[in-house]
Order: C-alpha cells, then sequence, then structure tokens
C-alpha cells in the first residue's frame, strides 16, 4: 500500500463506523416483540435504518418493501460519490452490484408474454441509467438485449442471444442458468486480479460453494436428480462442479456425511434436520443465508486496509435490509414471531 495514500485507512473508518450503525442481534431481539410497525422502527431509532425509517413510515407492506429497496441503493450511490473510494474497492462494488441486473433481466425474461410489467429492483446499472421502465414493459427478448447492450451490460450478452435462440423451454431454462452464473463470474475476475491467495478469492469461492450446494439440496427435496446437475457452476472452493453434479443425484440425509470434510459440513447437517422436521424448501435458504454471512465474515470481516473490506461492508448492508424486510412482513401481516424468527441473520 502505498503510504502516501489515506483512502484505504479513510474507507476502512467509513465501513465500521457504518457496521456500528447497523441493525444487530439487540435491536432485532425488541424489533420482534414490538406490538406494532411505529414501534418496531422505533425500536432501530439509534441505527442508520431505523432513522430513515422513521423518516418514511410505510403504510403497507408494498410501500415499506419499495422504501428499503430505496434505502438499500442510496447506501450504494453513496459509496460512488465518495472521492477517496479506491479503484479496488469501486471494482468489486461494481461487479457485486451486477446480480441486481441479473435479477431485472431475469424477471424481464420470465414476465414475456404474461401482459403486465416485470417487478424490477431499483439497483444497478440500468436502474441508474434509467432503463428500468423500459426493461419492465419489454414486449419481447429482443428489446431485452437492446436495453443490456445500451446499458454496456456485455457480460450478460451471450446467455441473452442463447436465449433468443431457444427453440423449447429447456434450452431457455439453460439459457437462463448461464445468465445466473454471470455476476459471481464477474465478481471471481476482480478477485483475481487481487491475487489467487486473496482473502476475496476465497470468499468468491465460498460463494460458488454455496450456489453448488443450494442446488444440491434443492435437487434432492425435489427429487430433481441427475436433471439439475447442469445447473452447478464451477469455480466452487470446496465443491467443484463434478463434485456439485454428484450430490445433486444424493439424498437429504446422505448430504451432511458427504460433505463432512468441507466448510459445509455444519450448514448441511442443519439443513438436512430442519428440513426433516417441516419438510420445507424454505429452510435451504434460510440456513444458506446465515451461512454466507458466517463465510463472508471469517474471510473479510477484519481485513483492514484492504479493498475486500468493501465486500463485507456490502453483505452487512443486504443482509440489515433482509432482516428488516422480514420483520416488517410479519408485522403487516401479524404473523407469529416464531414463523419470521429462523429466518432472520443476526448481524452480531
Amino acid at each position: 500500500m502505498n503510504p502516501l495514500d489515506t483512502s484505504n485507512p479513510f474507507m476502512t473508518a467509513y465501513c465500521k463506523g457504518a457496521e456500528a450503525r447497523m441493525i444487530g442481534a439487540d435491536h432485532i431481539a425488541r424489533m420482534i416483540k414490538a406490538p406494532g410497525v411505529k414501534d418496531l422502527v422505533a425500536a432501530a431509532h439509534d441505527t442508520d435504518l431505523g432513522r430513515y425509517l422513521e423518516e418514511h413510515l410505510p403504510a403497507g407492506f408494498d410501500e415499506a418493501d419499495e422504501s428499503l429497496w430505496r434505502y438499500l441503493d442510496g447506501c450504494f450511490a453513496s459509496l460512488e460519490r465518495l472521492t477517496r473510494f479506491p479503484r479496488g474497492m469501486r471494482e468489486i462494488l461494481a461487479a457485486w452490484l451486477l446480480k441486481y441486473d441479473l435479477a431485472n433481466v431475469t424477471a424481464a425474461l420470465r414476465g414475456l408474454g404474461s401482459g403486465r410489467a416485470a417487478r424490477m429492483i431499483p439497483i444497478g446499472v440500468i436502474h441508474a441509467k434509467g432503463g428500468l421502465e423500459a426493461l419492465a414493459a419489454a414486449p419481447d427478448a429482443d428489446a431485452i438485449a437492446a436495453i443490456v447492450n445500451e446499458c454496456k451490460l456485455a457480460v450478460f450478452a451471450a446467455p441473452l442471444a442463447a436465449w433468443r435462440a431457444a427453440s423449447d423451454d429447456a434450452a431457455k431454462l439453460a439459457a437462463e442458468s448461464e445468465l445466473s452464473k454471470a455476476s459471481l463470474r464477474e465478481l471471481a475476475k476482480v478477485a483475481r486480479k487481487l491475487g489467487a491467495n486473496a482473502p476475496l478469492a476465497r470468499a468468491v469461492g465460498l460463494l460458488f460453494d454455496c450456489t453448488n450446494l443450494q442446488l444440491a439440496f434443492r435437487a434432492a427435496i425435489g427429487n430433481l436428480g441427475s436433471s439439475a446437475a447442469d445447473a452447478a457452476v464451477e469455480g466452487g472452493f470446496s465443491i467443484s462442479r463434478d463434485t456439485a453434479r454428484e450430490l445433486a443425484g444424493m439424498k437429504v440425509a446422505e448430504l451432511p456425511a458427504r460433505l463432512a470434510n468441507t466448510p459445509h459440513a455444519a450448514a448441511a447437517t442443519e439443513i438436512a434436520a430442519q428440513w426433516s422436521r417441516s419438510a420445507s424448501a424454505a429452510v435451504v435458504e434460510d440456513v444458506l443465508s446465515r451461512h454466507r454471512l458466517a463465510l463472508l465474515r471469517d474471510a473479510l470481516a477484519m481485513r483492514l486496509l484492504s479493498p475486500v473490506l468493501i465486500a463485507w461492508y456490502l453483505a452487512l448492508k443486504e443482509t440489515e435490509v433482509r432482516n428488516v424486510r422480514l420483520l416488517l412482513k410479519a408485522k403487516f401481516d401479524e404473523l407469529p414471531e416464531e414463523r419470521v424468527r429462523e429466518s432472520l441473520v443476526p448481524l452480531w
């Protein structure tokens, strides 16, 4: 690090300061017990997100959902406006945010022919360039591809071309599968620039593992077998594409033993145990949400004065917003607290 460059120390202070103002486990414990939405928000009054919601108190869940997306987009935009935002961090942020463009493009593709505008997330390049409304109302795949091209999202070009050329639903699903891997692959490219042994490379490899782990459990729960194997991704830290294909053909109860010598052993055991009790596929994402954050924490959280710290900040902000969305949904729908408790991911 250049001793005259103060950008990394500045960003370390920025990220750690923001982390201290996030909604943690103590806030969540009070929020989940709150009798109403106003009390729920008041329980987080000493946090950045809590103060934002006090100023934008939602009247219903749809309004809350939109407000939370605006808040998250504002957090990301604030980073981009910083004058002392190092290039490495900018590259990580750009690659990280591609998943929102991916989600919006996928929603647009799946909404074709429905007669309704696809629901969009107001984050990402397409949103920043004002193309989200056109994407939501795109009449065909050619129009979607034109918007993607105008926004210079070349990473989506090949999967979109394959989708447009697809002659049947199976080919379209295969193209969507390739599209779904694009954002992580871009993050992997950035990680490689920082060094094959850098913390971000390990973190991205573990995220690839989680994608394959999710595939394996969903295949086992849905009895999909080898038909799900092609969706496996290469680049995992401990779960290669070939291993993922093997896992996709196994039963739920068999997976923990097969993963015993990986960083995912405890998560696999928890998923299998929870599924045996509830038979709900939702346990896969609930457990993996906590597991992903724990993996990223161990790999990135203490990398002070390093560009990779920004990835930890981004993961924390997304998790914080996800938690509050679940809490508000439960409060507006008057759901019992046990219905939402297991899906929450406390930050500390």
